[in-house]
């Protein structure tokens, strides 16, 4: 009898997920799986009758899932499709949403059999080989399963203490999807505790990996897929040691190696009071471009609220000091959270205009996720402000507040309207992660020494900041106008007509087309000066 050991790892792109990047935490189960024996097949797609037509012809013994909030309601739509082609089947669902909601995950859909919670890599192996011997779930740490009409909760696995172990995540997405950008983990976890992460669930203390695992892995990058550009995804690239040497070390042995990469990280606000000056010249000649900082706030009561290490100085200064060394910053930010106050968004708008973070206007609509398990969740559901009926998935203090931030986020993000919310996506675009781009050319002219492309790119890149500082200053009044309203006598009439004031689609429309016809001339004279280096170097970098 041949034993069937088909294992498939799906990713379903809901409604407004990024589907141009990896999925890393599925590429490292897929790698494990298949270092177990396991035959594993990733399917990455936003179409369900695809997937459904992949996993069909593989007819396996075991899916899993990577579940976040955004897209559980399409997993659970695409498993109730799968037990009815395959009863037998066995489904596990892993990732952030089953690691702080893995009973609830299990309430929400029948169909799913176990819930990964935690690092997923032992687990997943431990219960593909409980599945294929049959024997007692109760053995495998880390699971959520159903027994006897209960929900059980077996003890959590052991965390991985040496990630150099590990092998290199499986590239499968990267592959399928034709990538240019690669993701990369060099840590997990985080040496701060922000209240509203959800990295502390799942890894509760920081461990990182040797600069020869991490060097070995970019040369393998480089080698075997061309890559050109790595996004770090850390949550936090400083950590490991105070002193930085580590980044030191790294950044070293990439110019020593004369590896041609760009990268992307992910720092603290509180990053500038210990790097030098010295360190960020050695990380940008190693292809350093673009960093999001974790900002969160422009107010000092949501940063005490979040339980930042960081000040509204450090938010500031790190700013100052990343562009003055020509680095892209991108912030990671929160507008609304259950407590938010007017005097508080008045600041964050001051704050994001101020550093012409309001030209994406997405971030005017962000809340504060809470995830089970985080200070903030259990300060929140202690003041009994979670309601999963709401919008945000909890009441605020301010009703006021509240009516904005539905507002605001229903113009934005959930608009019946969805060449609205593609408008607001696509300004988004050019206006944040054309930036980055930007960045990644100025640094490949410079090294090149191609100093025709590079004036080229200086006239280019003031055109579209232009544009920028027009759209953030809109997108600054018109959020202050509904402020106003908001904190005097909220009245949706009087509030559609100050957002046809400021961004109707037509005005939306007027700045992505401005946008669109800055960068199709810029690109026509660089591949005017040099077809095949630029158009090589366009390839990868608008992608």
């Amino acid at each position: 009898m041949i034993m069937n050991k088909n294992v498939v790892l799906v990713m379903m792109y809901a409604s407004g997920m990024r589907f141009d990047q990896e999925e890393l935490g599925l590429g490292y189960i897929a790698a494990v799986l298949r270092a177990a024996g396991y035959t594993v097949t990733v399917v990455a797609e936003r179409s369900m009758d695809k997937a459904l037509d992949k996993i069909k012809d593989i007819a396996p013994f075991l899916i899993g899932f990577t579940i976040y909030d955004a897209n559980r309601i399409v997993v659970y739509q695409l498993a109730a499709n799968i037990r009815k082609r395959f009863p037998d089947v066995v489904m596990f669902g892993g990732g952030i949403y089953p690691s702080y909601a893995g009973e609830r995950m299990l309430n929400e859909c029948e169909h799913i059999d176990y819930a990964i919670y935690g690092e997923g890599e032992q687990t997943s192996v431990n219960l593909a080989n409980c599945c294929i011997e049959k024997t007692d779930p109760g053995n495998v740490r880390g699971i959520i399963y159903r027994k006897n009409n209960q929900i059980v909760k077996n003890p959590k696995q052991p965390a991985i203490e040496n990630l150099d172990q590990l092998p290199h995540p499986a590239r499968d997405i990267l592959i399928q999807n034709n990538l240019k950008v690669a993701q990369m983990s060099t840590s997990r976890g985080c040496n701060a505790s922000c209240g509203f992460c959800a990295s502390q669930i799942i890894f509760p203390k920081w461990c990182g990996r040797s600069v020869e695992s991490i060097m070995d892995e970019l040369e393998y990058l480089i080698t075997h897929y061309q890559i050109k550009a790595v996004n770090f995804i850390d949550a936090s690239f400083e950590d490991g040691d105070r002193n930085v040497q580590k980044l030191m070390k790294l950044s070293q042995e990439i110019i020593r190696k004369k590896l041609n990469i760009l990268f992307y990280i992910q720092l603290r606000a509180e990053f500038h009071r210990h790097v030098t000056q010295e360190l960020i010249d050695s990380l940008k000649q190693a292809g350093l471009c673009s960093a999001c900082v974790g900002i969160e706030s422009g107010n000092a009561a949501d940063l005490k609220l979040y339980n930042k290490i960081a000040t509204v100085d450090d938010n500031e200064k790190i700013v100052t000091f990343l562009r003055k060394n020509q680095i892209n910053v991108e912030p990671g930010f929160i507008n609304f959270n259950p407590y938010s106050t007017f005097e508080g968004l008045k600041s964050n708008i001051d704050y994001l205009e101020k550093h012409m973070f309001a030209c994406n206007i997405e971030y005017l609509a962000i809340s504060c996720c809470l995830y089970k398990g985080t200070s903030l969740y259990k300060k929140t559901c202690g003041d009994g402000l979670i309601d999963p009926t709401r919008k945000a998935g909890y009441r605020f203090l301010d009703q006021r507040i509240e009516n904005l931030y539905e507002y605001v986020s229903g113009y934005i993000k959930d608009n019946p309207d969805t060449e609205i919310v593609d408008l607001c996506k696509m300004a988004d675009m050019y206006a944040t992660r054309m930036i980055s781009v930007l960045m990644g050319y100025e640094h490949i002219f410079t090294k090149e020494r191609l100093f025709t492309e590079l004036s080229v790119y200086q006239k280019y890149k003031e055109q579209h900041l232009e544009i920028c500082k027009r759209l953030n200053q809109t997108i600054a009044e018109w959020f202050r106008e509904l402020l106003l309203l908001a904190q005097a006598n909220w009245d949706i009439s009087a509030a559609d007509k100050i957002t046809y004031r400021y961004i109707s689609k037509e005005t939306l429309i007027e700045f992505v087309k401005l946008f669109s016809k800055c960068k199709k001339k810029f690109l026509k004279e660089i591949l005017s000066i040099n077809v095949k280096n630029a158009g090589i170097l366009l390839e990868f970098m608008i992608s």
